[in-house]
C-alpha cells in the first residue's frame, strides 16, 4: 500500500490509522488478512522511523508505537488462529 504518511503528522494520527486497518482485517479474519496487515506495517515503518531520526519524537514513543504493532500482528494471529506466520518472503 503506498500512502503519504506525512499528511497525517502526528504519531496518534498514525495510530489510529493503524487501528482502523487492524480492524478491517480482524473482520476477513484469515491468514492473509494478516500477511497484508504485517505488509501494511512494513510501510509506516520507515515513516516512524523517520520522525524519531528527526527528533520529531521521542526513542520511548519509537518503541512504544513498534511494541504496539507488535502487539496488533499477535492479536490478529491469535484471532485468526494461527501460531505462526511464515515471514521468510519478507
Amino acid at each position: 500500500m503506498k500512502f503519504d504518511f506525512s499528511k497525517l503528522g502526528t504519531l496518534d494520527e498514525i495510530r489510529e490509522m493503524v487501528e482502523r486497518w487492524y480492524k478491517g482485517y480482524a473482520e476477513m479474519g484469515d491468514e492473509m488478512a494478516v500477511q497484508m496487515f504485517m505488509d501494511d506495517l512494513e510501510a509506516v515503518y520507515p515513516y516512524i522511523t523517520s520522525l524519531y531520526q528527526s527528533g520529531q519524537i521521542g526513542f520511548e514513543e519509537y518503541e512504544e508505537f513498534m511494541a504496539y504493532c507488535d502487539e496488533l500482528v499477535g492479536e490478529l494471529m491469535k484471532l485468526v488462529g494461527i501460531e505462526d506466520i511464515d515471514r521468510s518472503f519478507r
